[in-house]
């Protein structure tokens, strides 16, 4: 019978044990929040990975909660996550390390994955040059697509007449954890620093990472390619109507990035009534000549 009692005892000491850690479960305080190394991860596409999870007290369980290799270690301080080949996309996202204590609730850090992605190409092409403004510039628009870059906020594209930067353009309000494609465009009022120019593009990852990414430059379009293309443009048949002034065009081998104008032919109304000149002056002539003869005709008879 006292033994019954006894056991009956335990059984609610133990009831109450249990009672008292789920209703009065306190909060992680900072000096138990568990510990990452390295704190955070920069990693290259492929390559392997791994960080360590460290708690500072007694923890019951120490863990991390992963798309990926997940693992928990029981009554240990620490617990490594790893992977041989970092292909997971998700992962970008961050992963979750944790420590379990008895009487307190779960105890959490946050490891941050930033994966990069070196582009697979970059390519530069161009429009169809067309002649803009009164002064007929040659004005043309370069677009450099690059294939499969990540993350893409992190890209800069940069753009190069030879090996002087004109420009930069970035991709702040685009946000992919995997890797994208994306195409900057450049316009171009060509110059006479153009001539027999080249131009390129190169993409650039800024990326807190031990070693400097290299940039990945693209194929180079030469401008005098563009010129042949546009004395194409500005030739041609050209229609005129009555008070129109038609302008001769011509490319200049100094400067062929301007269409300049070597000079004017009279208007349409001005050659109409020169011609009409010339005609009434004929015809008086003729008149003239006809009356002369007429006259010798009659003065001989006489």
């Amino acid at each position: 019978m006292e033994f019954f009692t006894l056991l009956q005892q335990h059984l609610w000491i133990t009831i109450l044990c249990f009672a008292d850690f789920y209703v009065s479960v306190r909060d992680c305080t900072v000096e138990m929040e568990p510990v990452i190394d390295p704190p955070s991860l920069v990693v290259k596409y492929g390559d392997p990975a791994s960080a360590i999870c460290r708690t500072q007290h007694n923890a019951f369980i120490t863990g991390w909660e992963a798309p990926v290799e997940a693992t928990r270690a029981a009554g240990s301080h620490q617990a490594v996550w790893e992977v041989s080949s970092l292909t997971n996309w998700s992962l970008a996202k961050g992963i979750t390390c944790y420590g379990i204590y008895v009487g307190y609730a779960e105890c959490l850090a946050i490891l941050s994955i930033t994966i990069y992605k070196i582009p697979e190409r970059v390519t530069l092409s161009h429009s169809d040059p067309v002649l803009k403004g009164t002064e007929n510039r040659l004005e043309f628009s370069l677009e450099c697509d690059v294939k499969g870059v990540a993350p893409v906020e992190n890209l800069t594209v940069i753009w190069f007449r030879g090996h002087t930067e004109l420009g930069r353009s970035e991709f702040p309000q685009l946000y992919r954890s995997d890797d994208v494609t994306v195409r900057a465009n450049l316009s171009i009022i060509a110059s006479r620093e153009d001539n027999k120019a080249s131009y390129s593009c190169a993409a650039q990852l800024d990326l807190n990472t031990a070693e400097p990414i290299p940039d990945t430059r693209s194929n180079s379009v030469l401008l005098e390619d563009l010129y042949k293309y546009a004395r194409e443009v500005s030739g041609g048949d050209v229609r005129l109507t009555e008070g129109d002034t038609l302008k001769v065009n011509y490319t200049s081998d100094a400067n062929p990035g301007v269409m300049e104008p070597s000079g004017e032919l009279p208007s349409v109304g001005n050659s109409r009534g020169i011609i009409l000149g010339v005609v009434v002056v004929v015809v008086l002539v003729l008149i003239l000549a006809v009356v002369v003869l007429v006259r010798w005709k009659c003065f001989k008879k006489s």
